[in-house]
């Protein structure tokens, strides 16, 4: 599992660093390791919404809710890590 969550920090870091591309790939690695870890499904999300790839950013929310079915964008501002409040609000902004 931890090899699941570090590679969701990678893909995190490369949101972080607007390229979207490599923040893509490396959400769906850290997916095909730990299928149930929500912060690799909002890596994927947000880097497909970012590519203008809205299908697939819809059809990967839905996994995430299915995954998920309490989680609300309201809770992700409460549980937000990041001191960088412009990445926060765009991270949940891509997530809505």
């Amino acid at each position: 599992p931890e090899k699941g969550i570090a590679l969701s920090g990678i893909g995190m870091s490369y949101l972080m660093l607007e390229r979207y591309e490599e923040a893509l790939a490396w959400g769906e690695r850290a997916l095909r390791e730990m299928p149930n870890y929500g912060s690799s499904h909002r890596v994927v999300i947000m880097a497909l919404v970012k590519l203008n790839r809205l299908d697939e950013a819809r059809a990967a929310a839905r996994r995430l809710m299915e995954a998920f079915p309490t989680y609300t964008l309201g809770l992700q501002r409460q549980i937000n890590p990041w001191r960088d409040k412009v990445f926060a609000e765009r991270y949940v902004e891509a997530l809505g």
